[in-house]
């Protein structure tokens, strides 16, 4: 879905002049959250991107890519650059955003399915919520981004469903980055799961946010 920036939602990106009379009315913009966190990363876009946004020749996009892949004992890596499009495994080719995509990822999103038997790629699983296997939960994760660490290795149980009462409302398998990342275009990023013991079956991971696309 494609959509042109509001004018509250051009002040709150920096991309419009903000008086102290209607800073307060931008800021309570009913954006929803992970959209106002990928607004507030817009400053951080090249400045020909954020004249773009401004001028209205480029616009948002909703994000939603996707990548499947089996464990290989107890690692599973996404987003590699051997990837090709395929309904129902990735919709991304070779791990990378084409020429003139910025893509703004406020969340990231893994399912499992447990089913060992399948031996080619998952396209008939459901990938339903159930819950992870404890050597999944109890794995780490990280994502690199043009061969940097953009999220060093973290727990798995991030993605876990709330407990306690904590984070009870989130999607399950949803992890929202406090910090939202930028992957420019062309460049490479993976993310990678390491179990603490062999897991059969596959994952599916999701980035979600949004994107920003010339016109």
């Amino acid at each position: 879905m494609l959509n042109e920036l509001t004018q509250n939602e051009l002040m709150i990106a920096g991309l419009g002049s903000l008086g102290a009379a209607n800073k307060f009315a931008a800021s309570e913009v009913g954006a929803t959250p992970t959209r106002l966190a990928a607004l507030n990363r817009i400053p951080a876009l090249p400045k020909a991107v954020q004249e773009a946004l401004k001028n209205g020749d480029a616009q948002l996009a909703e994000l939603n890519v996707y990548d499947t892949v089996p464990f290989k004992g107890h690692i599973a890596d996404f987003f590699e650059s051997s990837i090709k499009e395929e309904v129902g495994i990735t919709n991304l080719d070779g791990g990378k955003f084409n020429q003139g995509e910025y893509a703004i990822i406020t969340g990231i999103q893994i399912f499992y399915d447990a089913d060992a038997g399948n031996t080619g790629l998952p396209k008939g699983l459901n990938f339903n919520t159930s819950v992870f296997p404890a050597a999944l939960l109890n794995g780490n994760f990280k994502m690199i981004i043009d061969k940097n660490e953009a999220i060093p290795e973290q727990s798995v149980r991030v993605f876990h469903n709330g407990v306690a009462g904590y984070d009870t409302d989130k999607a399950f398998g949803l992890y929202i980055l406090d910090n939202p990342k930028i992957i420019e275009p062309l460049k490479s990023f993976k993310l990678g799961i390491e179990a603490a013991d062999d897991v059969p079956g596959f994952l599916k991971v999701m980035l979600r946010g949004v994107r920003v696309i010339a016109k």
